[in-house]
């Protein structure tokens, strides 16, 4: 097991966690360096959700930096991290979401206070996707049974009004650079999600998605709605290879550091698991000193403002919907490996993607509904069996 210490370092100091050694859940046969740091993620994120009844910020406990306020980081990167493996630690978002749902105006904040209230600056105003950031993780939570399903359509329903009645025209870009864009594909996808249909357009040319209308491909600070739309949303009509071949290259390798997590998945949605593999490396390797898992820092430019919890569930979603290939859908896939049923009628499915240096990987504690299961993949198979 690896035990690691929570250091305190860069602008903001504050005070350490105690933080016990950490359990092995991910066992990575061929691959030792791999397997502590994932384990280790796993076990931050834990430790930063134990006994909390409001999700943590993006750096947790270990910085004060944007004053602990909320993100959409909690909704599209912890909870999907959590949900397999700490169920009742990733129901604190929708728990939190739910309580703090705005009656009038905006229903859920791009910064949110830990008392609920806004904490958005004004350079942040005109991001439009966190409240369908917010109504995609309830759904996800319901399907998990993390979440009553009729507070997740409650929250649908909220959320569909509030685009309804606004215009989401001249919006500030995901990827943080582009500002009073038009279409921003991630914006309107998690918009259209919310209201059932697509009501609002998805900017796209011949070759693929576009982070939004006339995006012209040049640079980002982070990945953006096209590689979104590859996961978590999963749209049918997002090309993986493409997307990623297109727009990976144009994206700031400073970080933030979550933007190489999502280049893996979509590398392994494309069949490219060793290609996947480099980015996934990245993401860790980039953005730590040596083996000093704990200084996980979010930007090569800036010092470390402590542990950035965003990024490490960027590399634990890397491994689960990348390389075990994990995916929520409305029907049973006849490719998977493995299926099972879940609430609201959807079906988790895998298709694993191993990449070479990967003899076999073994996930324990994977607990979905009611089963804790044990999960073993080896190139493209995955054998699914009772945890003991």
């Amino acid at each position: 097991m690896l035990a690691f210490l929570l250091v305190g370092c860069g602008e903001k100091r504050v005070s350490a966690v105690p933080r016990p050694s950490v359990p092995v859940v991910f066992e990575i046969e061929g691959a030792p360096e791999d397997e502590a740091i994932l384990n280790s993620m796993l076990g931050q994120l834990r430790e930063e959700f134990r006994g909390v009844d409001v999700p943590p910020g993006p750096f947790g406990r270990t910085s004060d930096r944007y004053n602990h306020h909320i993100f959409w980081d909690s909704d599209v990167w912890m909870f999907p991290a959590l949900c397999f493996f700490e169920p009742e630690m990733a129901r604190v978002i929708p728990e939190f979401r739910i309580r703090t749902m705005q009656a009038e105006g905006v229903p859920f904040f791009w910064e949110t206070k830990p008392d609920g209230s806004d904490g958005t600056p004004p350079s942040s105003r005109l991001h439009r996707s966190a409240p369908g950031s917010v109504s995609w993780m309830m759904g996800r939570a319901s399907e998990l049974g993390l979440a009553r399903a009729e507070d997740a359509d409650r929250v649908r329903r909220r959320v569909r009004d509030y685009y309804a009645s606004i215009s989401l025209k001249g919006v500030r870009s995901i990827d943080e650079y582009a500002e009073k864009v038009d279409d921003e594909l991630y914006a309107n996808l998690v918009a259209n999600l919310a209201s059932g249909s697509e009501v609002y357009p998805l900017a796209r040319d011949s070759r693929s998605f576009l982070n939004w209308k006339g995006d012209e491909a040049r640079t980002y600070q982070q990945a953006a709605g096209a590689l979104l739309a590859v996961w978590p949303l999963e749209h049918p009509m997002a090309e993986p290879k493409v997307i990623a071949d297109r727009f990976g290259p144009k994206i700031n390798r400073h970080g933030p550091a979550m933007s190489e997590p999502l280049l893996a998945i979509a590398y392994c949605r494309a069949a490219e698991p060793d290609r996947a593999y480099e980015h996934w490396r990245k993401g860790w390797a980039d953005f730590t000193s040596g083996s000093k898992f704990h200084e996980y820092r979010s930007d090569l430019k800036k010092p470390s403002a402590g542990y950035f919890l965003t990024g490490a569930a960027g590399e634990v979603n890397a491994v689960l919907y990348g390389f075990l290939g994990l995916r929520i859908q409305v029907q049973k896939d006849p490719l998977a490996k493995w299926s099972m049923p879940l609430k609201n009628g959807r079906w988790l499915n895998a298709r694993p993607q191993l990449p070479r240096k990967w003899k076999r990987l073994t996930v324990r504690g994977f607990r979905v509904l009611d089963q804790t299961l044990t999960l073993v993949a080896e190139r493209d198979t995955l054998r699914v069996e009772p945890s003991r």
